[in-house]
């Protein structure tokens, strides 16, 4: 999943008719193709991308646990290096 939020371009953009009125987030096409949420590639339901950014935040948390217990062992295995020295 987050190979695919990585994917996606993510721009300032405007609403058709509007002036001075600037949003940032993904282009629906870009979305759709990546995740192949909502009815169609012209739109994004509001749902959809919380729903993307949650799992993000799931797999970021999941990376970051493994990069501690990896850091743990590697401190681990330093110490123990030291002591044999």
């Amino acid at each position: 999943m987050l190979d695919k939020i990585n994917q996606l371009p993510i721009t300032l953009w405007m609403y058709r008719g509007t002036q001075n009125e600037y949003h940032i987030g993904p282009m629906a096409q870009d979305f759709y193709r990546l995740f192949q949420t909502g009815v169609d590639e012209q739109s994004i339901s509001t749902v959809d991308p919380a729903g993307v950014a949650l799992i993000g935040i799931q797999a970021l948390t999941d990376e970051q646990k493994m990069m501690q217990e990896k850091m743990k062992s590697l401190e681990e295995k330093i110490k123990e290096m030291d002591v044999l020295k």
